[in-house]
This record gives structure tokens, sequence and C-alpha cells, in this order.
């Protein structure tokens, strides 16, 4: 299977410039591609992703925190956190 995914994040006051890493327990997991706003698309690394959610990690660009979002055309599983 694929590791990495374009997948769109929302990012807490806005996104950082092009090419920011996304981290997440201090270990980059992907970087931001295209933005506008608070909303971005991002390659990440999805098998990444999903050990840091299952860690609890918060993930975040430049400091920013944010989240991914799972695409409405995604026919492959997108890691979530889990519900509180």
């Amino acid at each position: 299977t694929a590791r990495s995914r374009i997948l769109p994040v929302a990012i807490e006051g806005g996104a950082p410039e092009k090419g920011a890493s996304i981290e997440a327990g201090g270990k980059s997991i992907g970087s931001l591609l295209s933005s506008a706003g608070t909303n971005a698309l991002a390659v990440v690394r999805v098998d990444r992703l999903q050990d840091a959610l299952s860690a609890g990690e918060t993930l975040a660009a430049a400091g920013r925190p944010l989240k991914v979002n799972t695409p409405p055309w995604a026919r492959y599983h997108v890691p979530q956190p889990r519900a509180a």
C-alpha cells in the first residue's frame, strides 16, 4: 500500500508557508502543499499519522495545531483521533 497520501488539513490560526513540516511528537509526518486561509493540502505519511494518533500526540505545522480530514474521494482509510 502507499504510505504517503495527499490529504486536506485544517490549521488553527491559518496555514504557514508552503513546504512547512507537519510534526507529531518531534517527528516529521508530512509537509504542506497548497493552502488558502486555514485549509491546506498536505502530503502525509499515513503510517506515521496512525502511530502519532495512537500515541495521543498533537499534529502541528510551524507550531500551529492541525487536523487531518478524510476527503470525500478517499477509497482508503485515513486515521482519525479517537473520540474522547
